[in-house]
């Protein structure tokens, strides 16, 4: 997709998010895979509040457009056309000798919930569409 309103804003924001987890998902991973280097920093990526921001913006009043010169109003979803997710060093309350910050045990605990919610979110992204498809090709028999 392009950017918002292509189908919906439902769908645009399930693709950035899905963007999201993909780069967390190679954060993670890179963190995992520097496990036994020395110094190393573990990072992670924090996105939910750039998507809270965009619901949140949503909630607002609605412009009417009421004239077709009028210049439309944004949608919070436009806000995820720019976003960037914050890759932020990882607070561990524990380094190991050499001042890596990586627990193995915690960053695989992050690849498996990121990779469900990458999943689900996958699965209602098919759900979309398969809605689409339905009324494109058999919406109009009945």
């Amino acid at each position: 997709m392009s950017g918002p309103n292509l189908f919906s804003d439902t769908m645009y924001a399930f693709e950035r998010s899905l963007d999201f987890r993909s780069v967390r998902h190679n954060i993670v991973t890179t963190n995992i895979s520097n496990a036994d280097t020395p110094g190393f920093k573990a990072k992670d990526v924090r996105f939910e509040s750039v998507l809270k921001r965009a619901l949140e913006k949503d909630r607002g009043i609605a412009l009417a457009r009421t004239n077709p010169s009028h210049i439309e109003g944004g949608s919070g979803v436009d806000i995820l056309s720019t976003a960037a997710p914050d890759i932020v060093k990882t607070d561990s309350p524990v380094a190991s000798f050499d001042g890596n910050t990586v627990s193995v045990d915690a960053e695989m605990a992050k690849l498996s919930e990121n990779s469900l919610l990458y999943q689900a979110e996958t699965d209602v992204l098919a759900r979309l569409f398969s809605g689409l498809r339905y009324a494109v090709s058999e919406g109009g028999n009945i």
